[in-house]
């Protein structure tokens, strides 16, 4: 999409955002808030892209992932996690299941709900997300080694894992 007609570029956020060729504006680059969304922005834009070869999007990532890692007892709570409507969360549901890739079991405690369960095949499919997105992450992100974007995924996967409000620093 061309937006320079309204002043706006149109390459992607990690595509060259400033006049001197730098991924980000220094104005965006200096303040954490608006780099960590602008990143966002690039990550969700070309995820997509990044996950094609494995068959899935985005959504279906985020949905094996969490199932896989959170187990969630419920459709509900699986839209939570997602931070999604539940409507939304079915409907990923429902396309993962058509294509093999979960399947909705009984479940044994309460037989009048379905649990959402990953597949062999989703869970290949969700091994081989995985290394793509890590290797989409190094094309967004060139200017780190591998062993710095670990270090950032751990400072930001440490700092998430607070209860909303909750600080470390006292």
């Amino acid at each position: 999409m061309n937006d320079s007609a309204a002043g706006r570029s149109s390459q992607s956020p990690a595509a060259g955002g400033g006049p001197d060729g730098r991924a980000f504006a220094a104005g965006v680059a200096s303040r954490p808030s608006l780099l960590l969304a602008r990143i966002g922005t690039a990550l969700e834009a070309a995820g997509d892209d990044w996950l094609a070869p494995s068959g899935l999007n985005g959504r279906d990532y985020a949905v094996l992932a969490i199932l896989t890692t959170d187990a969630p007892g419920t459709q509900q709570e699986l839209a939570r996690l997602l931070g999604k409507a539940p409507g939304i969360a079915v409907i990923a549901v429902d396309r993962l299941q058509e294509a093999g890739l979960v399947e909705r079991r009984r479940d044994p405690a309460d037989r009048r709900r379905s649990r959402v369960v990953v597949t062999p095949a989703g869970r290949r499919a969700l091994r081989k997300a995985d290394l793509l997105a890590d290797d989409g992450l190094s094309q967004l992100l060139p200017g780190l080694t591998v062993e710095e974007r670990d270090v950032l995924y751990g400072l930001l996967s440490r700092g998430a894992s607070h209860p909303t409000g909750e600080t470390s620093d006292g």
